[in-house]
C-alpha cells in the first residue's frame, strides 16, 4: 500500500460518527435540540444483543438518513401532540433532544421528545410507568420556529470605475461656478441619468 497516496480523514467529534450506522444516535444531537419532519413510520422485527427477537416502531425523517427507534414514550409524546392515528404524525415537525440518564445500568444519552414548532402552546402530559407504579409529568414545549435569514442586499461597489462624462457635460460644469465637491456630488446624484439627458439638466442649471 502506498501510504503517501493514502487519502486521512480528520477524527470526528462523536464515538457515533466514529462508526456511523442506520439509526439516529444521541451524541449526533451534541446537546442541542433538533427539529425534524416526520417522512415515515414503519414496524419492523429486530434481533438484540442477546439475540431476542423485538418488534420495534421506526421513524424516518426528512431531513437526514439516519433512523430513529422509536420506544413507548416517544411514540406517546406523539400521540399526545397529533392524535391517535400514529399513520397522521407523518409530515409532521418534531423536536429531540438528548436526554442524560441511566439507561440498562450504564450512564450516557437517549433520545426524547421535546415538543414541536408546530404547537400553538406547551402541553402538559403523565406518563404511567406500569412496572414502577410511579407516573412522570413532562411537557411537550411550543419550539420557536427559526426566523429566517435576511437576504443580502447588494452593496454599491466601491471600486466601480468613475462614470465617463459626455464632451458637453464637461464644457457646461465649469460655467456654472460649482467648486470640485459640488460638481463631483451633483454627478453622483444624476449617475443614473443617460449622457443627453444628463447634458439637458446641466443645460438647465446654466439657464437658471
Amino acid at each position: 500500500m502506498n501510504t503517501q497516496a493514502a487519502v486521512r480523514r480528520p477524527v470526528p467529534d462523536s464515538y457515533s460518527a466514529l462508526f456511523p450506522g442506520r439509526f439516529l444516535k444521541a451524541d449526533m444531537f451534541k446537546g442541542k435540540h433538533v427539529t425534524l419532519t416526520i417522512k415515515a413510520i414503519f414496524g419492523e422485527d429486530m434481533t438484540d444483543a442477546e439475540d431476542q427477537t423485538k418488534a420495534e416502531w421506526i421513524v424516518q425523517f426528512a431531513e437526514k438518513p439516519f433512523e430513529w427507534v422509536m420506544n413507548k414514550t416517544g411514540a406517546y409524546c406523539l400521540f399526545r401532540m397529533w392524535g391517535g392515528d400514529p399513520r397522521s404524525w407523518v409530515g409532521h415537525k418534531v423536536t429531540l433532544f438528548p436526554k442524560a440518564g441511566t439507561w440498562f445500568g450504564e450512564k450516557g444519552e437517549a433520545i426524547r421528545v421535546w415538543g414541536s414548532p408546530e404547537l400553538a402552546e406547551d402541553i402538559p402530559i403523565t406518563l404511567k410507568f406500569m412496572r414502577k407504579k410511579a407516573e412522570r409529568n413532562m411537557v411537550m414545549h411550543r419550539v420557536e420556529a427559526p426566523k429566517p435569514t435576511p437576504t443580502p442586499q447588494p452593496q454599491p461597489n466601491a471600486t466601480a470605475p468613475p462614470r465617463i462624462l459626455p464632451p458637453r457635460a464637461l464644457e457646461i460644469l465649469p460655467l456654472l461656478g460649482w467648486g470640485p465637491d459640488m460638481a463631483a456630488r451633483w454627478v453622483n446624484a444624476n449617475d443614473n441619468l443617460s449622457d443627453s439627458e444628463m447634458v439637458s439638466k446641466l443645460e438647465a442649471e446654466l439657464d437658471k
